[in-house]
């Protein structure tokens, strides 16, 4: 089952605008996102690759033109992760390099998310995917 927002009636939240489903690659790690270049912190090489891929699929993808996006208002993001491997993940450190791909292209900035949900599915295997979804409250 993808991924639903099961909480929205209890908290009594509304969809004020669109709605946008996408299904992208399994995001690298926080712990693999950066690096330090000449004593700066500075995106990885795959922290980088991940953000275009993530770019390219969604604006080859038609997302833009059919949704509206970048979204403008408050968001309600949820995260479904269906792990590449068995091995044991800790989920939160998947959600930076997602949220910070979709800046700019999906919403203008993450700090316009007020509402995160997040939840593992099956293990699929390699490569693995995430499906999200981004709702304006």
């Amino acid at each position: 089952m993808i991924f639903s927002f099961p909480l929205i009636k209890v908290w009594g939240t509304t969809i004020r605008g669109g709605a946008v489903t996408i299904t992208l690659p399994f995001p690298p790690s926080v712990n693999t996102l950066y690096a330090t270049v000449n004593g700066r912190r500075v995106l990885s090489k795959r922290g980088r690759e991940y953000k275009n891929e993530v770019g390219y699929l969604i604006l080859s993808g038609g997302y833009t033109k059919r949704y509206s996006l970048p979204m403008a208002g408050r968001l309600m993001v949820g995260i479904q992760y269906f792990a590449p491997t068995r091995r044991k993940l800790d989920l939160m450190n998947f959600n930076k390099a997602l949220l910070d791909a979709f800046s700019g292209i999906v919403y203008e900035d993450d700090s316009q998310i007020d509402d995160i949900h997040q939840k593992r599915g099956e293990v699929i295997g390699k490569p693995g995917k995430v499906v999200v979804r981004v709702v304006e409250i």
